[in-house]
């Protein structure tokens, strides 16, 4: 594959299709953050992603359909990870389920395991590409391994030099929650997008809650306790050390140090001089939805250090949390 030396962004959707049918890796807007996409039935092409990203090979990627009907063929669907997909897609949920027998998704896209990641994603750009492909796309996070998402194609040029779809800033601006559709009650393998409050709405027609994952710590409202270290990776997003800026985050800031700069959850800190607001009111929502931008702002600024006041393990704070925790991790 041949690329000029600078990142081309263009708001073109033929022109993506057009790269992606050439076997081209192709960064494209999402809901939740911009993916870096090629044909999930092509291992070859597949097998750049990784390169690209230097990510790891035993990390599956999520495989991206029109359509819940289209991955038929692929996965094997438990009744209750149907119903709660219908639900939810087109939208920010993931479900990872069984492979088929005759499953076309290729082992490099499945990190080498017996299962898929597969979700119906909303944003009408990647919605149209996906209708005009004969299958679907294999697309984890525009970025490097372990680094900020991207949730702007700006951000994604910073690292990656691949053809860029601009579709604006993503809505969510958070990755998908990711669930285990193989076994009831669900599991939630990484919290995201969609709440686990929601999820639980959503499956009011079944007789047990959602249950949270041994690695997932959902009920502390001020420490983030570490998950279990470990190479079995079910799906993206559960690697110990993940989303990373360059500069360190000190988390659950209640004072300002010298030469820190601040992502502030309400009215900030006293002596914050650097400050990327997630939600001046306090909303979770509005938080997820900024962080990565936020993040990616004080990354670029004169701070030597990143204060990250509180954020309540409430609704989306569960996922936000999750990423702080990982991204601190990753600094160690």
């Amino acid at each position: 594959m041949t690329l000029s030396k600078q990142p081309m962004i263009f708001k073109d959707i033929d022109r993506a299709i057009h790269h992606l049918l050439n076997r081209e890796v192709v960064a494209l807007p999402t809901e939740t953050v911009y993916g870096l996409a090629a044909l999930g039935y092509d291992g070859q092409v597949v097998e750049h992603i990784y390169a690209l990203k230097n990510r790891p090979k035993h990390n599956p990627l999520i495989l991206h359909y029109a359509r819940l009907e289209d991955s038929c063929n692929d996965v094997v669907w438990t009744p209750w990870a149907q119903y709660l997909a219908a639900a939810c897609w087109p939208g920010p949920l993931t479900v990872v389920l069984s492979l088929a027998q005759n499953s076309r998704i290729p082992l490099a896209a499945r990190g080498g395991l017996n299962s898929a990641a597969i979700r119906v994603p909303s944003h009408p750009m990647i919605q149209e590409i996906l209708r005009a492909l004969p299958g679907p796309l294999a697309a984890p996070s525009a970025n490097l391994s372990g680094q900020l998402s991207p949730t702007t194609a700006a951000h994604v040029a910073k690292d990656l030099n691949v053809p860029i779809l601009d579709g604006g800033p993503c809505m969510y601006g958070l990755e998908s929650t990711i669930v285990d559709g193989r076994t009831w009650p669900i599991r939630i393998l990484r919290p995201g997008a969609l709440s686990v409050e929601d999820i639980n709405t959503l499956l009011l027609g079944f007789p047990e809650p959602i249950t949270v994952p041994d690695s997932g710590p959902m009920q502390d409202a001020t420490v983030i306790a570490p998950p279990a270290p470990s190479t079995n990776v079910l799906c993206p997003g559960q690697l110990l050390a993940h989303y990373a800026p360059k500069k360190r985050l000190r988390l659950n800031a209640t004072h300002i140090e010298d030469g820190e700069g601040l992502l502030a959850f309400g009215p900030p800190l006293l002596g914050a001089t650097v400050c990327a607001q997630l939600s001046l009111e306090g909303n979770v929502t509005q938080a997820a939805a900024r962080l990565f931008a936020a993040l990616h702002q004080l990354d670029q600024s004169i701070c030597q250090t990143i204060a990250v006041m509180p954020i309540p393990q409430t609704g989306l704070g569960c996922a936000i949390n999750d990423r702080l925790w990982r991204a601190c991790a990753a600094l160690e």
